[in-house]
């Protein structure tokens, strides 16, 4: 792609910019993911999160990148069964203290 080309028609900044990581911080409750702020997330797993609400994003590709704290064990609940999972099975959350799994 050269310089002014637009991918999907936004501009080559902001089809990058999306990939830029956010950071949600430390998650000791339910929350929600928005995937419209940006399609690579983060979260420290501080205690046991029941709901994480997830919403559908139509075709597109996402990650979410899950750190466990520093005492570690916690786990996630279920995921939804419309998730297409890259090889088609839920990954294994790593529950170590301070593993990182990629989702």
């Amino acid at each position: 792609m050269s310089a002014g080309q637009s991918f999907a028609g936004q501009s080559n900044f902001e089809a990058f910019a999306a990939w830029k990581e956010l950071p949600l911080g430390n998650k000791s409750a339910d929350f929600s993911i928005d995937w419209t702020l940006s399609n690579y997330q983060s979260f420290v797993t501080a205690d046991a999160i029941t709901t994480i609400n997830i919403p559908a994003t139509g075709v597109g590709y996402v990650q979410l990148k899950i750190t466990q704290d520093a005492i570690g064990g916690h786990a996630l609940p279920g995921f939804s069964p419309d998730i297409d999972w890259d090889g088609g099975n839920v990954p294994t959350l790593s529950q170590a203290p301070g593993a990182i799994t990629f989702l």
